[in-house]
């Protein structure tokens, strides 16, 4: 199958798998704040863990490239296109929740930073496709999904960490905290042994 069809199954697949119970959800307990609140946390906390995927599967392929990494690292691309449908999920249950259910806004700065993050998510999802990432050229489209990855990882930080906040702390969220931080460590990790290397060679050749 070519990788653009794939792309579209695997948008298509995980938006439908992803918003048919979250429907399913909605229509058996009604739409109260405390309903809300689940199936926003639950699509944001499912779109977490692909993102993680995606994000460590090149420098943890680099670290080990033993069977599982490699696997991984073939399939980066899905994890992302996957993370942007349950993310598009995620995003439509906020403006339904937000302004037609609770009737409340969103301050300028969550909705500047969310916003520039959901930007950066489909513009990497766009040039997930052969087309748009052969006319942005691979220059352009490492720095892309490399700022737009830690960037989208950086409003996660925010939105999904209550410790950063005065929210109740759960046991979930030193899971999810522990899990980013573990993410953050194997890319640095990587860039240490990228840069140790390049040094190597330098020196070898002097």
């Amino acid at each position: 199958m070519k990788s653009s069809n794939k792309n579209w199954l695997v948008l298509g697949l995980t938006i439908a798998g992803t918003a048919l119970p979250v429907l399913f959800h909605l229509g058996a307990n009604g739409s109260s704040e405390a309903v809300l609140s689940t199936v926003l946390t639950s699509t944001a906390w499912l779109a977490l863990v692909l993102y993680l995927f995606a994000f460590v599967a090149r420098p943890l392929n680099q670290l080990l490239a033993v069977g599982p990494t490699r696997a991984l690292m073939r399939q980066r691309r899905l994890w992302g296109v996957a993370f942007s449908g349950v993310h598009t999920v995620h995003l439509a249950l906020v403006i339904w929740a937000v302004y037609f259910v609770l009737g409340i806004g969103i301050d300028a700065l969550s909705l500047a930073g969310g916003g520039l993050a959901y930007g950066l998510m489909y513009l990497m999802l766009i040039t997930s496709f052969d087309g748009p990432a052969r006319a942005l050229g691979p220059k352009w489209w490492r720095r892309l999904h490399r700022f737009g990855l830690y960037w989208i990882g950086l409003i996660f930080a925010y939105t999904l960490l209550p410790m950063t906040r005065s929210e109740e702390v759960l046991p979930i969220h030193f899971v999810l905290a522990a899990l980013m931080v573990l993410a953050v460590a194997i890319r640095l990790a990587a860039l240490v042994q990228t840069r140790n290397l390049k040094q190597s060679m330098k020196r070898s050749h002097d």
